[in-house]
């Protein structure tokens, strides 16, 4: 009787691992799809995953713990082979042609009259940032109405994006799945990014400007 008991509470326990996990690569996904996370930032956590297991690795050895070790260094082995296989994908991309960067300047809605083509949010991750420009599509939706229906359409898309990145982005630290210190370096690195862009065209310029001073107060009061 006790021992299937606890039978029934080891399947339970590990049930419950099972969603977990399933959950936190679902948002891993998701999270990569929408932009939320890009592909070097994900790569920057993995790498500081692996620098943590290979002190663990040496620390289990030490103790004499071999099969919880063999296990680590089974996931060493596994980030080791993802991070090679980005970085190999990475040294393959080229850079598009003038003829296919025209083709897509165009497509965002930079190619001739109209409204001007809405900001990117590629790796856009500053909460704060989100709130301000969640608040700015919301406007330009009001604002647009009925009227020029394509970029009515187009703010909509935008709105329902940003919301999205937010609702995402609120799940993971509530979750634990984006730690505090995890947070803060993506915010200095999409900080050292929008300064890159200061030198740009100037409205992408003065964008990156009003994104530099909310990072940069968020980085204040974190």
């Amino acid at each position: 009787m006790a021992k299937a008991a606890a039978d029934q509470e080891s399947r339970e326990e590990w049930e419950f691992r099972k969603d977990e996990i399933k959950l936190v690569k679902d948002l891993l996904e998701t999270n990569i799809t929408c932009g939320l996370l890009t592909p070097p930032a994900y790569i920057g956590q993995v790498k500081v995953g692996l620098r943590k297991h290979e002190a663990s690795y040496q620390m289990l050895q030490k103790k004499g713990k071999l099969s919880d070790a063999k296990r680590v260094q089974e996931w060493i082995t596994i980030m080791k082979k993802e991070i090679a296989a980005a970085g190999k994908m990475a040294s393959q991309q080229q850079a598009p042609s003038a003829a296919e960067a025209m083709a897509l300047n165009q497509a965002q809605g930079g190619g001739g009259a109209g409204p001007a083509a809405l900001p990117a949010e590629d790796g856009l991750v500053s909460y704060m940032v989100l709130e301000a420009e969640l608040a700015e599509a919301a406007a330009m939706v009001k604002q647009l109405g009925g009227h020029q229906a394509d970029a009515a359409q187009e703010a909509v898309f935008r709105h329902g994006d940003l919301e999205l990145k937010k609702k995402m982005l609120t799940d993971q630290i509530e979750l634990g799945i984006l730690s505090v210190e995890t947070y803060k370096a993506l915010l200095q690195a999409g900080l050292k990014a929008e300064e890159g862009n200061l030198r740009g065209d100037p409205e992408r310029a003065a964008l990156a400007a009003r994104r530099i001073k909310l990072i940069k107060k968020e980085l204040a009061a974190s």
